[in-house]
């Protein structure tokens, strides 16, 4: 058994993927030669056994025999500490490869990876972000109304709950992984995709295949991903040609990246005069008539 932890969007789906179709061992079924979706994702993959309720995490981890597990964290009812504390209790002959996040901006980048991948491409809306019922804050007491709730509130309310998932849910988790697991972060798989994935097959003790294949695979995927790497970019130029109060026009917003923005401006000292504020600015002398220094 194989068991893949992951935070949503940090690519367990591909870890699993490439372990199935480019290794000897994982070739058991006929597989076909997948393409990333025009979005980066591999949602055209269907994952063997993909937990996402804690109550079944560990009956899962009982009952299955030579499956690829890939179980999210943190789980809705199940914070990231309990949720390791699970699934460090297997058998010391399961082999775990863990993908974590171990730096806040990376954080950043996965939560445009969970809007594009998740909240659009699967469909699911904004409740990716806003149905949390692990959260310490009360979305009811935020806004009692919540189902008109405007999106200025919505925006403010993330922007102040994300740091917060951030550090104690995402960032911990390297804290609570079983030493005997392989830890690989998002960066890693973003940053040296091939030479990650090659760590990954070795470590599974696995035997690679296909080299060819596997490099155009690799090539293609790491292509597809750019797209949020460069919005994220755009948004820290935003942020610093708000301040300056210089030209700069924000050519991607969604709800998520201007919860991100505001965050940012937060950190550097200045609030956004946000009251009844539903259409973000996207250039940012706009933006920058709208601060206020703390």
């Amino acid at each position: 058994m194989i068991i893949i932890p992951f935070i949503p969007g940090t690519f367990g789906t591909t870890v699993e993927y490439m372990l199935k179709k480019f290794t000897l061992e994982g070739q058991t079924v006929d597989l076909p030669l997948l393409s990333p979706k025009p979005d980066g994702s591999m949602h055209n993959f269907s994952k063997e056994n993909h937990i996402i309720e804690s109550d079944k995490l560990a009956e899962q981890l009982e009952l299955a025999k030579d499956q690829i597990l890939t179980p999210i964290y943190p789980f809705k009812k199940l914070h990231t500490k309990e949720t390791f504390d699970v699934l460090n209790n297997v058998d010391s002959d399961i082999t775990t490869v863990t993908i974590c996040i171990t730096d806040f901006e990376m954080a950043e980048v996965n939560l445009l990876f969970q809007y594009h991948k998740i909240a659009i491409r699967l469909n699911y809306g904004l409740d990716v972000f806003f149905n949390r019922e692990y959260t310490e804050h009360n979305l009811t007491s935020w806004a009692t109304d919540w189902d008109n709730i405007q999106d200025w509130e919505k925006r403010e309310w993330f922007s102040i709950y994300y740091p917060g998932l951030v550090n104690t849910e995402w960032l911990s988790a390297i804290n609570y992984i079983n030493p005997r697991a392989l830890v690989v972060t998002n960066t890693e798989i973003l940053v040296d995709t091939a030479n990650t994935f090659d760590k990954i097959i070795s470590f599974c003790d696995r035997t690679k295949i296909d080299h060819d294949r596997f490099d155009k695979f690799v090539t293609e995927w790491r292509n597809k991903q750019q797209y949020i790497l460069d919005e994220y970019a755009a948004i820290k130029q935003f942020v610093e040609s708000t301040i300056n109060n210089t030209d700069y026009e924000l050519t991607h917003s969604s709800l998520i990246s201007e919860a991100i923005i505001q965050q940012k401006l937060r950190e550097r000292g200045y609030e956004i005069r946000c009251w009844n504020l539903n259409i973000f600015p996207t250039q940012a002398q706009d933006l920058h008539k709208l601060l206020e220094q703390l």
